[in-house]
């Protein structure tokens, strides 16, 4: 299964030194540009930082880069939109943590 992760389950599991699940659980992990720049922030904790900075090789980053043109994805930040974008008509899996604002842009998108 290919998943594409959202800034926040991978914060996370770096900060309780789980990130190594991952590729134990998904055939291919993708992460957007947006969301390694979200956790390479100058305010991220040092070891997210640090892990944004050398993502592991099980990593693909997405560099996909599209226009945001839709009132819904607006109100997401960059990681949301990237991941959302990425997942858009592809059939992957998305990881994110909790976000009703991006389950609520998704499936407007969708219909």
């Amino acid at each position: 299964m290919v998943v594409v992760a959202d800034t926040s389950p991978i914060n996370y599991l770096i900060q309780i030194s789980c990130i190594h699940i991952l590729p134990a659980l998904y055939q291919k992990v993708i992460v957007p540009r947006a969301v390694i720049d979200e956790l390479g922030h100058r305010n991220a904790p040092e070891a997210v930082a640090s892990w944004a900075s050398q993502p592991p090789s099980w990593i693909s980053v997405s560099d996909l880069q599209t226009p945001v043109d839709d009132n819904e994805l607006r109100k997401l930040d960059s990681g949301e939109i990237a991941v959302s974008r990425c997942c858009h008509g592809s059939g992957w899996s998305l990881f994110f943590p909790r976000h009703t604002k991006v389950k609520r842009a998704r499936s407007s998108r969708m219909a």
